[in-house]
């Protein structure tokens, strides 16, 4: 079975998508990553989320308590 190479396959996402030459980079250095890593930059960036979402819900609760004096 023919696989083509992971340029092809990125170049075709990149177009279908719009993707910036900056955006098929990071895309294709994730890609290169070990396994490993790429789960430990997946880990990082739902933390990363976490905290945000945490943050906002903070600020949320804040807000409210503001409005009801």
């Amino acid at each position: 079975m023919f696989i083509p190479p992971a340029h092809n396959t990125l170049d075709a996402l990149a177009a279908e998508y719009h993707l910036s030459d900056g955006a098929c980079a990071l895309i294709r250095r994730f890609l290169e990553l070990d396994e490993d890593i790429q789960q430990a930059f997946v880990d990082y960036a739902v933390q990363v989320a976490n905290d945000l979402a945490q943050e906002q819900e903070a600020g949320d609760a804040a807000e409210l308590g503001e409005d009801q004096r």
